[in-house]
């Protein structure tokens, strides 16, 4: 963990189990050193050469999976958010993947892939903590959340109005909250709600509970890399 040790003694351990249970979200400590993303990017770069790379967007996504497997630096992003995610949730904590990604302009033409996207990973409580390793602004495609959506009483709520779990679901097993409708998220924030989106600068690290509805939005300017460590 030691590139990530700064990071890591500058996190108020409480502030963030207050903030998660709160917002859904918490930002973890102060940014990751210059020389270290720099590191990592350019391992990122080598690593989605590789055929088994996941290819999204037209070839504008660049999805490397078990990325902690391939690269000791990313290892040791792995080993700071166990670190971490043991102490906020006051039990060991394993990540069981960590993703090492690379988004670049989507064509301005793919109007398809530029809409959409919302979802929830799980109807339960879901953890991942994201590493942003370039400035994110509102055109490189940022992370966006709305807070406050990973509460259960949300949750259950939506679902007996008829969102984000069918009757199908039940039967099959299928997810409907793994793709949400525009409209749907239109009526969330018509309730009050607001978005967010983590345009923030490079080295940011959050805490997010993922269980809320959420989206990458698309990269229409620059690019984007972060690595992010899944948790069951």
């Amino acid at each position: 963990m030691e590139l990530f040790q700064k990071p890591y003694d500058d996190i108020d351990i409480e502030s963030v189990r207050v903030a998660i249970s709160d917002q859904g979200w918490s930002l973890l400590g102060t940014p990751l050193d210059c020389s270290v993303r720099s590191q990592i990017c350019s391992e990122i770069d080598t690593l989605a050469q590789a055929d088994s790379t996941e290819v999204n967007y037209d070839g504008a996504e660049h999805r490397v999976w078990h990325a902690h497997q391939k690269s000791i630096l990313i290892d040791q992003f792995r080993n700071f958010s166990d670190t971490v995610l043991s102490k906020v949730m006051k039990e060991p904590k394993s990540a069981h993947d960590i993703l090492a990604i690379r988004n670049r302009t989507l064509d301005s033409k793919a109007t398809a892939l530029h809409t959409g996207r919302w979802h929830l990973d799980s109807f339960y409580q879901q953890m991942k903590i994201f590493v942003f390793l370039t400035d994110v602004t509102h055109a490189s495609g940022p992370f966006e959340m709305i807070p406050g959506t990973q509460a259960m009483t949300f949750k259950v709520r939506q679902a007996l109005e008829g969102h984000l779990i069918t009757p199908k679901d039940l039967v099959k097993g299928t997810r409907s909250y793994a793709s949400l409708k525009e409209e749907l998220i239109e009526k969330i924030v018509a309730k009050g709600y607001e978005t967010k989106a983590f345009d923030v600068p490079a080295g940011t690290i959050a805490l997010v509970d993922t269980s809320c509805v959420h989206r990458a939005r698309p990269c229409t300017k620059g690019e984007r890399y972060a690595l992010t460590s899944y948790y069951k």
